[in-house]
């Protein structure tokens, strides 16, 4: 059964709708062009972020002029829109809105701001380095390379220590701007990608 009001799904029969998805639950399937996302990661100048201070894990911080914490060295962390390495994905995963592409990153104990669920693949040269996520169930451990892994951000997750040259790509819908509450429409567009049997 589809709902009517969530647009933007493919209609494979291996994707079901949102009301059918249960929120605990870990997906895996292939990931698609793995050493063409890789090649693009690795000619990829990373800007960086000082912001994340939330995920970069016992970094130094500093007070910005403006009274804000920040890290005082960047991290490798960039958040795309579009590109090669967006369309790339977007090619098999219409509903993808953006990406964050990290390069080394090792992230300490957080949640994401993404309503629903994400996809996350690792690629690279590195032993270690998967993602641990607290479901209800108890911990999963995520960690097989060239693999997207479908979960849900908002149950706290962290990353294993790693040796060698990690990148990960997260894929999902932007945070949904808040609205006022008489403005709110019962059947806004789901945040979540379409889940995969």
């Amino acid at each position: 059964m589809r709902l009517s009001c969530l647009r933007g799904y493919s209609s494979s029969p291996r994707e079901r709708t949102i009301a059918e998805r249960k929120e605990s639950m870990v997906a895996s399937f292939p990931c698609e062009e793995p050493e063409y996302l890789l090649e693009l990661l690795r000619k990829r100048k990373f800007q960086g972020t000082k912001l994340r201070t939330n995920v970069a894990r016992g970094q130094p911080t500093e007070k910005h002029p403006s009274g804000r914490v920040m890290l005082k060295d960047a991290v490798l962390s960039d958040v795309v829109k579009s590109g090669r390495l967006v369309n790339a994905v977007r090619k098999h995963h219409p509903w993808v809105e953006q990406l964050t592409l990290n390069k080394n990153l090792c992230c300490s104990r957080h949640t994401d701001r993404n309503e629903g669920n994400s996809l996350i693949c690792f690629l690279g040269d590195f032993e270690g380095g998967g993602l641990f996520v607290e479901e209800p169930e108890g911990v999963q451990h995520l960690a097989e390379k060239g693999v997207w892994y479908e979960y849900n951000g908002r149950h706290p997750h962290w990353t294993e220590d790693f040796v060698g040259e990690r990148f990960s790509i997260v894929a999902y819908r932007k945070p949904p701007k808040k609205q006022p509450a008489e403005e709110q429409n019962e059947c806004s567009p789901s945040t979540a990608p379409p889940e995969r049997s």
